[in-house]
Protein backbone atom coordinates (compact mmCIF):
# COMPACT_ATOMS: atom_id res chain seq x y z
CA UNK A 1 0.00 0.00 0.00
CA UNK A 2 2.85 2.42 0.54
CA UNK A 3 4.88 1.76 -2.00
CA UNK A 4 1.61 2.02 -4.57
CA UNK A 5 0.56 5.28 -2.50
CA UNK A 6 4.53 6.40 -3.36
CA UNK A 7 4.48 5.92 -7.40
CA UNK A 8 0.88 6.92 -7.24
CA UNK A 9 1.40 10.61 -5.80
CA UNK A 10 4.76 10.52 -8.57
CA UNK A 11 3.16 9.88 -11.77
CA UNK A 12 0.26 11.70 -11.13
CA UNK A 13 2.83 14.76 -9.86
CA UNK A 14 5.07 14.14 -12.83
CA UNK A 15 2.08 13.94 -15.26
CA UNK A 16 0.89 17.38 -13.81
CA UNK A 17 3.95 18.80 -14.12
CA UNK A 18 4.35 18.06 -17.84
CA UNK A 19 0.86 19.25 -18.64
CA UNK A 20 0.90 22.62 -16.92
CA UNK A 21 4.22 23.11 -15.94
CA UNK A 22 6.35 23.41 -18.99
CA UNK A 23 6.23 26.57 -21.72
CA UNK A 24 5.26 23.82 -24.49
CA UNK A 25 2.83 20.92 -24.82
CA UNK A 26 5.04 17.75 -25.07
CA UNK A 27 4.07 15.55 -27.96
CA UNK A 28 2.70 12.02 -26.46
CA UNK A 29 5.72 10.35 -27.87
CA UNK A 30 7.73 13.34 -25.42
CA UNK A 31 6.14 12.56 -22.86
CA UNK A 32 6.07 8.52 -23.06
CA UNK A 33 10.12 9.23 -23.28
CA UNK A 34 9.82 11.87 -19.99
CA UNK A 35 8.29 8.83 -18.39
CA UNK A 36 10.83 6.15 -19.32
CA UNK A 37 13.45 8.58 -17.83
CA UNK A 38 11.82 9.28 -14.37
CA UNK A 39 10.79 5.41 -14.22
CA UNK A 40 14.53 4.43 -14.37
CA UNK A 41 15.81 6.58 -10.94
CA UNK A 42 12.56 6.26 -9.00
CA UNK A 43 12.92 1.74 -8.99
CA UNK A 44 15.31 2.37 -6.21
CA UNK A 45 13.06 4.14 -4.18
CA UNK A 46 10.50 2.32 -5.00
CA UNK A 47 11.86 -0.92 -4.22
CA UNK A 48 13.08 0.30 -0.73
CA UNK A 49 9.88 1.81 0.19
CA UNK A 50 11.37 5.08 0.60
CA UNK A 51 9.67 8.82 1.14
CA UNK A 52 11.36 9.83 -1.99
CA UNK A 53 8.43 9.07 -4.19
CA UNK A 54 5.90 11.16 -2.44
CA UNK A 55 8.63 13.96 -1.69
CA UNK A 56 9.47 14.47 -5.78
CA UNK A 57 5.31 13.83 -6.50
CA UNK A 58 4.45 16.66 -3.79
CA UNK A 59 7.12 19.18 -5.68
CA UNK A 60 6.18 18.44 -8.82
CA UNK A 61 2.64 19.10 -7.95
CA UNK A 62 3.28 22.14 -6.50
CA UNK A 63 5.11 23.15 -9.23
CA UNK A 64 2.69 22.50 -11.61
CA UNK A 65 -0.11 24.41 -9.47
CA UNK A 66 2.57 27.27 -8.73
CA UNK A 67 2.22 27.11 -13.27
CA UNK A 68 -1.37 27.70 -12.83
CA UNK A 69 -1.41 30.48 -10.36
CA UNK A 70 -3.09 28.37 -7.89
CA UNK A 71 -0.88 29.25 -5.08
CA UNK A 72 -2.95 28.20 -2.00
CA UNK A 73 -2.62 25.00 -3.49
CA UNK A 74 1.15 24.65 -4.85
CA UNK A 75 1.92 26.40 -1.03
CA UNK A 76 0.00 22.97 0.63
CA UNK A 77 1.82 20.43 -1.91
CA UNK A 78 5.32 22.07 -1.06
CA UNK A 79 4.67 22.06 2.87
CA UNK A 80 3.21 18.13 2.46
CA UNK A 81 6.93 17.94 0.57
CA UNK A 82 9.30 19.74 3.48
CA UNK A 83 7.20 18.05 6.21
CA UNK A 84 8.06 14.66 4.92
CA UNK A 85 11.59 15.89 4.35
CA UNK A 86 11.72 16.62 7.94
CA UNK A 87 10.00 13.61 8.84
Amino acid sequence: LWRGLGAAVFLLGLRAWLRDGLSRPLTPGEAGAVFALAAIPAVPSLNNGQTNLLLIGGLLFGAAHAARSRFRAAGGWLALAAGLKVY
